[in-house]
């Protein structure tokens, strides 16, 4: 690590939806905050991924607004490292071994507007990617806990209610199966720098991000995500493309603010100066930073997290959209509810 004992920070959309109806807001006392909290285990072959000390807590807002609602907490990747042989005295040994390993990162869930904060606390971290697998897994096996909870508690008065009850089947299209999608958070100066690499710029696919209920703030984007909603459609993909190069300085005032709100997917496909291809997504463009010194609890770095977040949106770094109306609302029954 660095001589300042600095780690390195990085930002997302988490979006979380189970169906049209419900977001990550709706169902988190029921589905959310259980899959985090119930000690569930995300295990395959020899590597385990689990939630520890993960909490909930608030922050006021100096501007007086809704106070931002976080929940904060480490993801631990217990692992078992191998080893068969060893070079030693200038050849290969056989040298049968193995390893405990448990690398960690602290992880902030802004529940306000989704954004997440990782923190990749050791070398070997978990990564944001690891994230949203273990999150996913958790989350869809906590929804089928709560849909049999639903049933039982239906069956078990339905003599009160002449014999009538609901069925799996119902339950199931009340509370369908989430989609769970991560996208890195960029800046327009970071989406910039990097279209400015291209010497030609060949061709741009964009995908409709499926949102947590905010606003496009284009109106063009608005459109395509209300088609896309009106046709059923599970992939939406705008695609432009010229061999001979797109108009860079357009691609950026038309998609800077999109890839800044995290909203969209975006791949690059072109040529440097070298003639080298380059071939660019958000991942490539993400903003990245460092917290220096951070503390072992989870909630005092989850708390700076926020203020590096915070700082950025004042700075406009970073965007966000405008998020629909009834968020304060939802925040603030769940700030009654939880009582962090």
């Amino acid at each position: 690590m660095a001589e300042k004992d600095e780690r390195p920070v990085e930002f997302g959309n988490l979006i979380c939806r189970f169906g049209e109806q419900y977001v990550l807001l709706d169902l988190f006392s029921h589905v959310i905050w259980p899959a985090f909290t119930n000690g569930s285990v995300r295990t395959y072959d020899r590597t385990s991924f689990i939630f520890q000390n993960v909490r909930l807590h608030k922050i006021e807002q100096s501007n007086g607004d809704t106070p931002l609602l976080a929940l904060s907490g480490r993801l631990i990747k217990d692992t078992t490292l191998e080893r068969d042989q060893v070079y030693k005295d200038g050849k290969l040994q056989e040298d049968h071994s193995s390893l405990q390993s448990s690398p960690s990162s602290i992880f902030t869930l802004i529940l306000n507007n989704h954004r997440l904060i990782f923190l990749k606390e050791t070398r070997f971290a978990p990564s944001m990617s690891e994230f949203r697998g273990t999150f996913q897994y958790l989350v869809k096996k906590r929804r089928s806990e709560y849909i049999d909870e639903l049933y039982e508690a239906a069956q078990a008065i339905r003599d009160e209610n002449d014999g009538l009850t609901v069925t799996k089947k119902e339950l199931n299209a009340a509370y369908p199966v989430p989609t769970i999608k991560l996208v890195p958070m960029t800046s327009k100066q970071s989406f910039s720098e990097f279209v400015n690499q291209y010497e030609q710029l060949r061709k741009i696919s964009i995908r409709i991000v499926d949102s947590n209920h905010e606003m496009d703030m284009s109106g063009f984007f608005k459109k395509m995500r209300s088609s896309k909603t009106d046709l059923g459609s599970t992939s939406t993909v705008l695609t432009h493309s010229n061999p001979k190069g797109l108009d860079k300085k357009e691609t950026i005032n038309q998609l800077d603010q999109q890839v800044a709100e995290a909203n969209v997917e975006i791949k690059l496909q072109g040529y440097d100066s070298d003639g080298d291809k380059l071939n660019g997504n958000n991942q490539d463009f993400q903003v990245k930073s460092t917290l220096e010194k951070p503390s072992r609890d989870v909630v005092r770095t989850g708390t700076r997290m926020v203020s590096l977040f915070v700082g950025f949106l004042e700075k406009g770094i970073i965007s966000l959209p405008k998020a629909s109306i009834d968020v304060s609302k939802k925040i603030k029954a769940l700030i009654e509810k939880h009582n962090p």
